[in-house]
């Protein structure tokens, strides 16, 4: 299940968010789908979690917009943390 805001928000430091989030998408993520995409995509699946682009939604929806936070994800270089940035993006226009 995914957390909602309340849990993850409440931090007052990002980092610690921004490693909540990591953590999260990773529990999400399968490695059929990370099979697939490599296979379908070429992803290179070696910073790729696995998690479906649903649940990626799902979890920047409940987040909500932080620019900050959306650049520490990015930096991390994790293709699904990258996804979750773009969500936002996408949101925020």
């Amino acid at each position: 299940m995914i957390r909602g805001p309340d849990e993850i928000n409440e931090r007052p430091d990002r980092s610690g968010c921004q490693a909540a989030l990591s953590s999260e998408l990773e529990s999400h993520g399968t490695k059929r789908y990370r099979e697939q995409l490599s296979a379908r995509f070429a992803i290179h699946t070696d910073q790729a979690f696995g998690t479906s682009m649903p649940d990626v939604q799902k979890l920047a929806k409940t987040i909500g917009k932080d620019h900050e936070l959306a650049l520490l994800l990015w930096n991390t270089g994790w293709h699904e943390a990258k996804r979750w940035q773009r969500c936002w993006l996408i949101r925020s226009r």
